[in-house]
């Protein structure tokens, strides 16, 4: 189960984009969104559990959840039809 998360958080990310205005503007914060996968790995209720300030690093966290899809094939020992995670979603300027 471990693996599958962590495949889940690699995918999130590396389909994560920092908008170039939120950059320019110095809008920074952490997104925690609740999503579902289902077993031909894909994605749907996305919802904002907190979201930011700013709409637009609400919809890019949104946004980089639907790109990682599809997702993994679920482990052999979860035995649902649906897997439910939460997920925090970090733009910050280095």
């Amino acid at each position: 189960m471990d693996n599958f998360l962590a495949e889940i958080l690699m995918r999130i990310e590396k389909a994560k984009y920092y908008p170039s205005v939120a950059r320019k503007r110095g809008m920074t914060g952490t997104i925690t969104c609740k999503f579902s996968i289902f077993p031909d790995g894909s994605v749907k209720d996305i919802s904002l559990v907190k979201s930011s300030k700013y709409k637009l690093l609400n919809k890019a966290a949104v946004d980089a959840i639907k790109k990682g899809a599809p997702y993994p094939d679920f482990p052999s020992s979860f035995k649902k039809n649906v897997f439910i995670s939460h997920v925090d979603i970090k733009f910050y300027l280095n």
